[in-house]
Order: C-alpha cells, then sequence, then structure tokens
C-alpha cells in the first residue's frame, strides 16, 4: 500500500520521542528509512539547536524548525528562513503577559526564555513547582528554566513566534484577541503557539517537497498537535498518535497508538520497511 512513499515527515514532542527522548528504536526507524532511500523530514516547533540536541545527523534529511519558519537542508548545511516576528508584532504579543495569567515563552538561535509578568508572581511559583514535579513522575530530563520577570529583552532578540502557556480557557480567550497577522495553534490544552501567518510545518513541507520534486502521493506524515495538521494536510497519507489532539484526529487518515508505546517506529517497521 506504501511502496510509493517517498517521503516521510515527523513532529518530534508527543509522536516520535518518549518522554523527549529520541528511543534506540526510533533512531533506527529513521536511518533505516533513509538507507531506504526514503528523505526523513523532521518536523517541529523547536528550534534548530534544540533539534539537532535530540536527533543525530544521520537520522534526517531536512529539519522544519519553528513550526516551518527555519528549513535546514543537511545535505548543504542550507538555512532557509522566512521573517521573524516583527517588533511591533511582538509588542502587541507581550502586552497580553499583562493582561492575562499566563507565561510566555520565546526562542533565539542560542537559547529558550520563559517569562511572565510582575504581578504574576504566584502563577510564576506555581507552574513551575507544578512542571518540576510532572518531570520527577515522568522520569523526563528537565532543562533549566530561569522564569523572567523582565521581558524587555525580548525585542531585542530574532524570534519566529512567542507561545503562551495556562489554562485552556484564558488561552482560548487570547487566540480570540489575535488579529489577521498571526496565525495560532494548541500543541496541548495548555499550550499556545502563536506567530506570523503563513509560516506552518504544511508550508515548510511543500518546500521541501518541491525542492525533491516529491508528489503528495509519495508522502506521509506523523504528528500529534494542531500545529501538525498542515503537515498532515500536505500529504496523501497522515497519521495521528492516540494522544493527539482531537483537531488532528480528524485531519488523520491512519491512527495508531500512544507515543509511549513507541507506536511510530513499530508502524514504520511494519509498513514502510
Amino acid at each position: 500500500m506504501y511502496e510509493q512513499i517517498r517521503l516521510f515527515a515527523t513532529d518530534l514532542d508527543d509522536t516520535l520521542l518518549v518522554n523527549g527522548k529520541l528511543t534506540p528504536k526510533g533512531k533506527e526507524a529513521l536511518i533505516r528509512l533513509r538507507q531506504k532511500g526514503i528523505i526523513v523530514v523532521i518536523a517541529s516547533g523547536r528550534p534548530f539547536y534544540s533539534i539537532r540536541r535530540i536527533i543525530p545527523d544521520e537520522a534526517y534529511d531536512y529539519a522544519c524548525c519553528y513550526n516551518g519558519q527555519d528549513i535546514f537542508q543537511a545535505s548543504t548545511g542550507r538555512h532557509i528562513l522566512s521573517p521573524c516576528l516583527s517588533g511591533e508584532e511582538k509588542a502587541y504579543l507581550l502586552s497580553l503577559l499583562k493582561k492575562y495569567d499566563v507565561f510566555a515563552n520565546a526562542s533565539d538561535e542560542k537559547e529558550s526564555y520563559y517569562f511572565c509578568d510582575q504581578k504574576h508572581k504566584f502563577y510564576r511559583f506555581a507552574y513551575t513547582s507544578a512542571r518540576n514535579m510532572l518531570h520527577l513522575f515522568l522520569r523526563r530530563h528537565s532543562y533549566p528554566k530561569t522564569i523572567r520577570t523582565d521581558y524587555s529583552m525580548v525585542m531585542d532578540i530574532d524570534c519566529a513566534k512567542i507561545c503562551f502557556a495556562g489554562f485552556p480557557f484564558i488561552l482560548k480567550t487570547i487566540q480570540k484577541q489575535l488579529d489577521e497577522r498571526f496565525i495560532s495553534f494548541f500543541v496541548n490544552p495548555c499550550w499556545l503557539e502563536v506567530q506570523k501567518k503563513g509560516i506552518t510545518k504544511g508550508n515548510a513541507l511543500q518546500t521541501v517537497m518541491q525542492m525533491e520534486n516529491i508528489l503528495p502521493s509519495e508522502a506521509i506524515a506523523a504528528g500529534d498537535g494542531e500545529n501538525d495538521i498542515s503537515l498532515l494536510d500536505a500529504c496523501q497519507f497522515g497519521i495521528a498518535l492516540a494522544n493527539a489532539m482531537p483537531k488532528l484526529q480528524k485531519t488523520a487518515n491512519i491512527h495508531i497508538g500512544f507515543s509511549h508505546l513507541e507506536s511510530l517506529p513499530k508502524w514504520i517497521e511494519k509498513n514502510l520497511l
């Protein structure tokens, strides 16, 4: 059924990764796909440095970072960049921190920054405590995160997106206030990602497919969040993990098990290898 597949694209967190890590089975699946001549595309909301920290160089051909803002071609070392958020756009998004009890995240090419408004100190403490407990329970590696209250420095960095974390009903309120300059998606019910309109994983994948002369009928993609909907739409075949968000489940035409059961590497082994 999948003999014509020439490209495989996958999200990372809660899709290919297990507790934030690439398992030996997952690594083997990617490498064997490439050995078979199938182009492997990593499509993630993570910045490039974070992807390289997790995925070995021999396991992929392209990395679509920041939900498609940065396309990295491994064979040439070339980056194809879309515009970052402008100063005016960042100022508007940051103004929402003063209005709502949430914290935010932004990344440049070196580091990821977390911040909240000074008046939301209790929320910062509660979130940090809950996150540390969750990572301890899941035995997931937790990178040090400093929650800043002075977020003026964000105006001085090049960032592709600003993410908001908080209660779902607050994030939905923020989403409704965004104007036509932005596109937004829930990666999970408590995490909303906002970036410039037109920048999506799907658009980035279509760029890669054009470069490699690959048709939608020759491509398959896997994901779990709303930011993966455009990724699946670019391909004839779309895989949703059992832990995927409802909107993504409706988009997919292939449904498999949970990411923590290594369902995606097992599916690759059975159907593509």
